[in-house]
């Protein structure tokens, strides 16, 4: 009667990490140097987590003596918590890699925000009439495509964007750079 009940621990318990958020998370997107993630929430904010993990399965390796069976003990502390941000919209806001370890982020407002791994966000990169819908980076060329439903900015570094002359006769939701 005394002895306690051993939780039944999954895989999934024993190496991913999870967090509790307010709202839906909608996209995430790594860091183009893989340090950091960042997850946009359906409420317009998004929760960055770095990808070391402080108590990596590998440190909680044992093996016992006397039967040589190899285990994985749980965690001892919770995970570090996400880093959160204010809300940049109403809804879900684009996202994409940039610089090394760095996003940027397409606001409701039409500014493009450079958000750092800490959650720090920097001044508006680019500013353009309507909110943005979709956004991305190239670090290759190291330009960045902005879209607000309706046409697509071209913008390098930080000052104004240059929209395409091509006439939308739908409406660009997503877009992409090649890789090539």
């Amino acid at each position: 009667m005394n002895q306690q009940t051993m939780q039944n621990l999954t895989l999934f318990d024993l190496l991913a990490r999870s967090w509790r958020r307010p709202s839906g998370i909608a996209d995430l997107r790594f860091s183009t140097d893989g340090s950091a993630v960042a997850f946009t929430c359906v409420d317009g904010t998004i929760a960055i987590a770095m990808v070391a993990d402080h108590e990596p399965p590998e440190t909680r390796i044992r093996v016992s003596n006397d039967l040589g069976q190899t285990t994985i003990r749980p965690r001892e502390k919770p995970p570090v918590p996400l880093i959160a941000t204010a809300a940049f919209g109403d809804g879900d806001v684009p996202i994409t890699a940039y610089a090394h370890s760095g996003f940027l982020v397409g606001a409701a407002s039409g500014e493009v925000v450079h958000l750092a791994a800490d959650g720090e966000a920097a001044a508006p990169l680019v500013k353009i009439d309507g909110p943005i819908v979709a956004i991305d980076h190239s670090p290759r060329t190291d330009m960045t495509a902005i879209s607000n439903g309706h046409a697509v900015f071209l913008s390098r570094g930080q000052g104004g964007a240059v929209q395409l002359k091509h006439a939308a006769t739908s409406s660009m939701d997503a877009l992409a750079f090649s890789p090539g």
